[in-house]
């Protein structure tokens, strides 16, 4: 990735379960639907809430761990394929999707040429 390069640290997209594991509050877990609660428009901007665009970071609640917008605002690309060597796992939803799509178990897939504003990514830093 350019980012390590330009840090000097190893970032990466997280993998599949990496992302579901911060979005479901990891060691902090409650048991919410979506990233940090379970009514949706508390934590994330979709469909029903969004009026057909992004919005800037942080503008909802955190997960249980303090991490912004995993439900809804972009779909998040994530390190692991979908059934082969093209199309990446995608996940958390996006401001155009209904709430079903917000859920934390819910994935999408995209191939990797993908350029919208729907579509975004967060990285880890590895260890």
């Amino acid at each position: 990735m350019q980012l390590s390069a330009a840090t000097g640290r190893k970032d990466s997209l997280p993998t599949e379960a990496q992302w579901e594991y911060a979005a479901s509050g990891g060691n902090r877990n409650n048991g919410y639907k979506y990233s940090g609660s379970n009514r949706l428009a508390d934590v994330a901007w979709y469909k029903g809430n969004s009026e057909q665009s992004s919005h800037p970071v942080g503008a909802k609640l955190p997960s249980e761990l303090g991490i912004h917008d995993m439900s809804g605002n972009v779909w998040e690309w994530c390190e692991d394929y979908f059934n082969n060597k093209t199309d990446r796992v995608l996940c958390g939803g996006s401001w155009s999707v209904v709430a079903e799509g917000c859920l934390v178990t819910c994935r999408g897939v995209g191939t990797q040429a993908i350029r919208r504003s729907a579509v975004g990514f967060r990285v880890v830093l590895v260890p």
